[in-house]
């Protein structure tokens, strides 16, 4: 028993050290045919609102080396003549462990040469001239290279691999969350090798003029081939260009139907927007909470170009103005603006299963969206992919840790899993018998058959019910602290069978009937919108009762929120009911029966509430 008090007061010293830590571990895994030393890693970003890069040579947990951008580290020279670059690439090989430290940082760019650094030149004002895949002459022309970007800031972090440029080289990021994140674990990236990859384009764009986007200019001595550009980066696609009116005739049909019938759009966590073409202009009205009565505009007809780079009539205005112009270049984008739909019919953009069906959809796009191409077919390949969610973005309220593999997940054993193996470390190997690398305790989430309960995601606190009525589950999520917001839009994403249909409701709950049998399991997510951002939860997965006695039986009849507490902990359901708190080794450190619980006199950890035989874990920080 002293061993395992030990053992147990060794991993909350260490995750709570970990927990309060003013740097995050980010792994870097080599997956890739490229040795340690051929692979050069820098990051340039933000901190504080001042331009800054990373020395990652000396750079070590607790005490990273940020510097500021500016021309005194441009040493490096490709020719005598050149403007000098900034001399900030490391070999992964000489990186320790090969894990980079994180401060809280926005605005980054992870960059990954291969077999040479980069040629990024610095300036004096914090700004910094990259790489111009439209030049021929460009200094890094030939240079294979990729990124990963991500921002963290107090209310969260987001990483995300990208391909809005180009595909250089499978890359692949993984995200866990630390207890109490609204998002435990989160994966994106490339599953084929980087020759399958090339294959599979090669083959599928034939006789199409997205075949352009691959190329070998440059990296013809290169055993591993060419890269794949994005459209808007290749001449095919220009003004000028065979493609030049790619999606004109598709466009001009959409100005041309909607000028005469209305055009009515579930535009996801925007809700109902509905309007018309008068002249050249696209003008929409929203009809959901905060967007009720609000106006927004496309300003003329946009062009091919605007379509595929997300520029023109397609940013510009208001931010209400190029939230829809956002919405309709996806929509564009994807294929899925119906112009046969009758005046005033409601058409859903956000309906995956029309996804590049048409014959008129950015392939590019639509390549790197195959669910076997990227882990469940999410990629960031234009400027608005991340329109609908479907993009490569990853997000957790309390980050704790982050791993990049390079050639992403190819030939990875748990690439189709959503996290590794339980009992595994995050290389997949198993934990010594002596338990140095304790499992992290389970919080509060939904199980099999469970019909309630409750989370936290970010800011916003929430109630959820599964309620199976011998023909429907009945879902509800309902926001427990909507005081705290402006505008809130409760929406509910049905994930069942793999499929995604998002619902808008309204107030603070959002109740949605899913048709169900016995046996069938239903996966789910809630988001509650907000002037000023969103709050999303993880997926719950509800399996339908065998038998309808299991529903009587196994209801838990208390809700308990927040997971991470400060001062109170409220109990919904409880008036008089006694309850008693312990810590995780079983000794009571509270108990009696008046809500709402204060625990502050509680120290920093993990502890347990037990309710008539119920128990529900929670942090008190």
């Amino acid at each position: 028993m002293k061993k395992l008090t030990w053992l147990l007061f060794g991993f909350l010293l260490c995750y709570f050290s970990a927990y309060g830590a003013e740097t995050m571990p980010f792994t870097l895994i080599n997956n890739s045919d490229y040795p340690d030393s051929e692979i050069y890693i820098a990051l340039v970003g933000k901190q504080n609102g001042s331009s800054i890069w990373v020395d990652f040579s000396t750079n070590a947990e607790g005490a990273t080396q940020t510097r500021p951008i500016n021309t005194s580290y441009n040493s490096l020279h490709k020719s005598a003549s050149d403007w000098g670059y900034a001399n900030i690439f490391v070999p992964l090989s000489q990186i320790s462990n090969k894990v980079l430290y994180m401060p809280k940082l926005t605005a980054c760019r992870i960059f990954f040469a291969f077999k040479s650094p980069m040629y990024i030149h610095f300036f004096d004002d914090g700004g910094y001239a990259g790489a111009d895949l439209q030049n021929p002459a460009d200094p890094n022309h030939g240079i294979r290279w990729e990124l990963v970007e991500f921002s963290w800031a107090d209310n969260g972090l987001w990483v995300n691999t990208s391909r809005v440029d180009a595909y250089q080289y499978p890359m692949g990021v993984e995200l866990w969350g630390a207890p109490g994140a609204n998002n435990a674990y989160m994966k994106a990236g490339e599953l084929m090798s980087h020759q399958d990859i090339l294959d599979k384009f090669r083959t599928e764009m034939q006789h199409s003029p997205f075949a352009a986007c691959y190329t070998e200019s440059g990296f013809e001595d290169d055993t591993h081939n060419g890269i794949i550009m994005q459209p808007s980066k290749i001449a095919a696609f220009k003004e000028g260009g065979e493609a030049e009116n790619y999606f004109q005739d598709y466009i001009d049909r959409i100005w041309q139907a909607f000028s005469t019938k209305q055009l009515v759009a579930n535009q996801g966590e925007r809700g109902i927007w509905r309007g018309g073409v008068a002249g050249q202009t696209l003008t929409m009205t929203g009809e959901l909470g905060a967007f009720s009565g609000v106006s927004a505009s496309v300003p003329y007809k946009p062009t091919t170009q605007d379509v595929i780079e997300g520029k023109g009539a397609l940013a510009t205005g208001s931010e209400q103005d190029k939230a829809l112009q956002a919405q309709l270049c996806g929509a564009i984008s994807r294929g899925v603006v119906d112009v046969n739909v009758p005046s005033g019919q409601e058409q859903n953009w956000g309906d995956a299963s029309k996804f590049f069906v048409t014959d008129v959809h950015n392939r590019y796009v639509a390549f790197f969206h195959q669910e076997d191409v990227s882990y469940k077919g999410k990629t960031y390949a234009f400027a608005y992919d991340d329109t609908f969610d479907q993009s490569s973005t990853l997000v957790t309220s309390i980050p704790e840790k982050v791993q990049i593999t390079i050639g992403g997940f190819v030939n990875d054993p748990n690439q189709d899993n959503q996290q590794p193996p339980v009992g595994d470390d995050n290389n997949g190997n198993k934990e010594d018998e002596e338990g140095t690398d304790p499992v992290l305790p389970e919080l509060p989430s939904p199980s099999v058959g469970t019909e309630t309960g409750n989370g936290v995601a970010g800011t916003l606190q929430y109630d959820y019910q599964f309620a199976y009525n011998g023909s429907q589950v009945i879902v509800t999520f309902t926001c427990t602290n909507p005081n705290d917001f402006v505008g809130i839009v409760p929406a509910l994403f049905n994930k069942t069978g793999g499929g995604f249909v998002e619902t808008i409701g309204s107030g603070t709950s959002i109740s949605v009937p899913i048709p169900a049998s016995p046996g069938d399991q239903i996966i789910v997510a809630a988001k509650f919108m907000f002037a000023g951002g969103d709050a999303i939860t993880p997926d719950y997965t509800y399996t339908v009762p065998l038998s309808t006695s299991l529903l009587q039986s196994s209801s838990i009849p208390f809700v308990v929120y927040p997971t991470i507490v400060t001062n109170y902990l409220y109990v919904q359901g409880a008036e008089s009911v006694a309850y008693r708190i312990t810590n995780l080794l079983g000794v009571t450190q509270l108990e009696g029966s008046e809500y709402p619980i204060s625990v502050a006199s509680l120290s920093s950890g993990y502890y347990v509430l037990l309710i008539n035989n119920r128990q529900f874990k929670f942090i008190k920080q």
